[in-house]
């Protein structure tokens, strides 16, 4: 027969081992905080980790890693590794998400988890983009900013072009994507390949056929203009006029001058290169 102090002391050794056998079967929160998207990035949710679990949306716009998704006048930028091919089979997923504050609000979605009937779940893991390319957005004073048809600017008005040197006004056109007029031809070989060729963003007036070559794409610009590209929006927005090509240089391909693209409309925001 055990003593009671024995007996004490084999109570209390079997109610520890209980305890810790509870502690190793508990349940693991899952760190993602459900939301819908306007709450996950308004900040009215919160979560620790600034993880979060949304509804997949429908995207109005995806290129590569980044799409874009529309809240009421709001654009929500979301970045996905290989976004454009995967998107359309997240259709009624959830989509595990992490909240950045720089530049602005923007998430990077980290999982995908796939609910059945029965509740049951799977959830896949995505690899985080390590450079992703985001729209940028500025503040612009409209009052501050000079309106100018450029189509006054034609390839054989040197004059009006000069005169137009560095001015940095407002403007409005079409974005067209063509051969690079200034690329060198490569000559080829008998048998061998034509080399792919070069292309370059150009902003063809509205009002003529004046034609302007844009000298300062990058890829965060060129994924704004996909995205009037996409809507079928023209370009309205602030450039700062170049050097006038040669003669012979506008004579053979009717295009005036560089420019550098200062600032863009997209909705109620303004793009910046």
């Amino acid at each position: 027969m055990f003593s009671l102090s024995r007996r004490v002391l084999l109570v209390a050794a079997i109610a520890s081992a209980i305890f810790v056998v509870g502690c190793s079967e508990k349940e693991e929160v899952d760190p993602y905080v459900y939301g819908t998207l306007d709450q996950v990035t308004r900040g009215h949710v919160q979560s620790e980790g600034f993880l979060f679990e949304i509804d997949t949306p429908e995207f109005v716009f995806v290129q590569g890693n980044t799409g874009l998704a529309r809240v009421g006048n709001h654009l929500e930028v979301i970045v996905a590794d290989d976004l454009e091919n995967r998107a359309p089979s997240w259709s009624g997923k959830l989509l595990g998400v992490q909240k950045f504050y720089s530049p602005y609000v923007w998430l990077m979605a980290k999982r995908v988890k796939t609910v059945d009937a029965e509740g049951a779940f799977t959830v896949t893991e995505l690899d985080s983009v390590e450079a992703p390319v985001i729209p940028r957005f500025t503040d612009v004073k409209l009052d501050e900013v000079s309106g100018f048809d450029i189509g006054t600017l034609a390839w054989n008005q040197k004059a009006k072009i000069d005169d137009m040197f560095e001015a940095e006004v407002q403007t409005v056109g079409i974005l067209q994507y063509l051969p690079d007029h200034e690329a060198e031809v490569a000559e080829v070989a008998e048998g061998e390949e034509p080399a792919e060729t070069p292309m370059a963003w150009y902003l063809k007036a509205e009002s003529s056929d004046a034609l302007f070559k844009i000298s300062n794409v990058t890829p965060a610009l060129e994924l704004s203009f996909r995205l009037l590209e996409t809507d079928g929006l023209p370009f309205v927005g602030g450039v700062k006029i170049g050097p006038t090509y040669t003669f012979a240089d506008r004579r053979a391909s009717r295009v005036s001058a560089p420019i550098e693209i200062q600032w863009m409309r997209y909705a109620n925001r303004f793009l910046a290169p």
